[in-house]
C-alpha cells in the first residue's frame, strides 16, 4: 500500500508562457497520480525520459523493447488529454539509433479536432526531431459510436513519428542532471461558443 500511495504522489509545475500571442500551459510531469488536473489550451507537457519507479531510463531500454509513459494522462486540455507516451526502440545500425514516437490522444467529446506536436529534445533542450499533426479528429472510445446514428463519432488516435538519432550521443545524453525530454503540445479546435 505505501508502494501504491507512493505512485500517487505527483511532482508538476505548471508555468503560463507566452508564444506567439498565445497563452501556452506548460507541465513537468513526473510521478503518476489519480485525479484529473485542468490545465489551461493550449497545454505543453514535458516528460523526462529518465528512470521512474520501476520504469528504467529510454538509455537502458534494449533495441526492440518500448519506454512506456501515462504520467501526463491526469492532465486534461478541454477535455482531451494524453493517455500513453510510448518511445520503441527499433533498430541500432552503423551508430545510428532508430525510434518510433506514438502519442495516444483521448478525447470526452464525440468528435473533437486538435492540434499535436511532438518533439523529442536533448538535454540541452535542443530539437532533435519533430513533427506536428493539424486537425487530428479524436473521440470518445464508446461501443456507441459503431452505430449509425452516431455517424460523425471518432475515436482515441495513436499518431506514429520516427526518429533517428546519434546513437553514442543520444547516451551520454543521460549522464548528467539534465535529461533528454518528450515535449508535447497539444492544442484542441474549441468553439467561440465552447470558450464561454
Amino acid at each position: 500500500m505505501r508502494i501504491a500511495a507512493c505512485h500517487v504522489a505527483v511532482v508538476a509545475t505548471a508555468v503560463a508562457l507566452l508564444s506567439v500571442g498565445t497563452a501556452l500551459a506548460q507541465v513537468t510531469v513526473s510521478k503518476a497520480t489519480v485525479a484529473d488536473e485542468h490545465a489551461p489550451c493550449p497545454m505543453q507537457l514535458d516528460v523526462k525520459l529518465g528512470p521512474l519507479g520501476r520504469r528504467p531510463s529510454l538509455r537502458d531500454v534494449q533495441v526492440g523493447h518500448a519506454w512506456l509513459s501515462d504520467e501526463m494522462q491526469k492532465y486534461v486540455c478541454h477535455t482531451e488529454r494524453i493517455a500513453r507516451l510510448m518511445v520503441l526502440k527499433k533498430s541500432e545500425k552503423r551508430g545510428r539509433l532508430e525510434m518510433s514516437i506514438t502519442t495516444t490522444v483521448k478525447s470526452e467529446q464525440w468528435r473533437q479536432d486538435i492540434d499535436l506536436t511532438v518533439s523529442l529534445l536533448d538535454s540541452t533542450g535542443k530539437q532533435l526531431c519533430s513533427n506536428t499533426w493539424k486537425d487530428l479528429t479524436v473521440g470518445k472510445d464508446r461501443e456507441i459510436s459503431n452505430y449509425t446514428w452516431v455517424t460523425m463519432a471518432s475515436r482515441t488516435k495513436t499518431p506514429e513519428m520516427d526518429c533517428t538519432v546519434d546513437a553514442t550521443r543520444f547516451a551520454e545524453m543521460f549522464s548528467g542532471d539534465n535529461l533528454p525530454e518528450i515535449r508535447v503540445v497539444l492544442n484542441p479546435k474549441v468553439d467561440e461558443e465552447e470558450k464561454k
